[in-house]
């Protein structure tokens, strides 16, 4: 049976995809090492999931300006954990789902060898490790990968990403192969609840969401307020799905008199979930402010994908195979289109029937053999 050791932060989509997967092909046994607090949460959250799983609970990681002593003890103990849980329990394969923590990184870059063990490393920025294009650097702004980032990623021997177009850039432009494993997958329990929703799409008002925190730098927020300010707010429900970052943006949305939806506190999976399931459209107007589509994706085209709910985006780019996808260059055309498909309803057949069916073709199942090589 092979051991299989999952490090994870926070993206527990993600992690979801892995564990589905995993247990799907049989004979594995699974470790997760993440914060104890988390350990809870998922518990608590998804105990069908996550009662065979082994944890490796790991502190907290702290403010090294704020605590710097603890902090700097919590950082020595969950790096001595991890090397203690691969050693002891004799793993296979060691999977970093996410590494946001740059002080472990670091800690890492200098010593994690270990005979037979498969190194795998999921890249979510192709930023993060690798020299990019100029003309990316000085339009995003952004930072060219440190010394131990790279000795970081050279202790690995596979690489997963979750998208074809970050493979396709990481192929061609830097040599490296590498498996895709989507941020997020279909259930069985999604597709029951879409079909169910598909039913009576058509007497409800018609509700758009906008997956993910509440800020500027990562969605056009102030560009989907003034486009929603144009409607009457009987015709609609938006939705912004995620916790409140900017309070300036639900200010500014309350003076423009739109029919908002929020939420002030973190929501669980199914939470989050079960809104998407009972929403006519996703919008995923991203910031031009990070390098979405070329160096990273976003999380709203796999919630589109997997939930089954069309996505109007501003970037074809960020377009998925297993899913539909509406390219916006208006946003208030685009708007004015789908609300006159509804009222004349058409939404079934134009949008939600379509996009039922490429749900229904991201299952997990699809992906073991994606797994089978990547931890072969």
């Amino acid at each position: 049976m092979k051991k299989i050791l999952l490090y994870s932060e926070c993206h527990e989509p993600y992690l979801e995809t892995f564990v589905n997967i995993i247990n799907l092909m049989g004979n594995k046994e699974i470790f997760i090492a993440t914060n104890e607090k988390r350990v809870d949460w998922l518990l608590e959250t998804n105990p069908n999931l996550y009662s065979n799983v082994k944890f490796i609970k790991l502190n907290e990681s702290l403010s090294f300006k704020k605590t710097l002593v603890k902090a700097s003890l919590n950082l020595v103990k969950n790096y001595l954990g991890i090397k203690k849980a691969i050693k002891n329990n004799k793993i296979d394969n060691f999977v970093v789902l996410e590494i946001y923590n740059e002080k472990l990184q670091f800690i890492m870059s200098f010593d994690f060898s270990f005979k037979n063990l498969n190194k795998i490393l999921t890249i979510h920025n192709i930023h993060r490790y690798f020299k990019v294009d100029a003309n990316l650097i000085k339009k995003y702004n952004l930072q060219s990968p440190k010394k131990f980032q790279i000795r970081f990623l050279r202790k690995f021997n596979k690489i997963v990403v979750l998208q074809d177009n970050l493979a396709k850039t990481l192929k061609v432009k830097y040599g490296i192969d590498s498996i895709i494993i989507p941020y997020k997958l279909t259930k069985p329990i999604y597709i029951e609840k879409r079909k169910n929703f598909l039913e009576d799409c058509n007497k409800q008002k018609i509700k758009f969401v906008v997956p993910g925190g509440v800020e500027s730098k990562r969605k056009n927020y102030y560009s989907i307020i003034d486009t929603f300010s144009i409607f009457s707010k009987e015709s609609y429900e938006l939705v912004f799905l995620g916790k409140v970052i900017e309070r300036d943006i639900i200010d500014y949305a309350k003076k423009k008199n739109i029919n908002i939806k929020y939420f002030d506190s973190h929501l669980s999976e199914n939470e989050f979930n079960n809104e998407i399931i009972t929403s006519h459209f996703l919008i995923g107007l991203i910031s031009n402010e990070l390098p979405y589509g070329e160096l990273k994706v976003s999380g709203v085209v796999f919630d589109g994908a997997s939930l089954g709910v069309p996505v109007i985006v501003n970037n074809e780019n960020l377009i998925l195979k297993n899913g539909l996808f509406i390219v916006t260059q208006s946003l208030e055309s685009t708007l004015k289109e789908i609300i006159n498909d509804f009222e004349n309803s058409k939404y079934y057949e134009k949008y939600g029937k379509p996009a039922l069916d490429k749900m229904i073709a991201n299952t997990a199942e699809k992906y073991i053999s994606n797994m089978e090589k990547l931890l072969e």
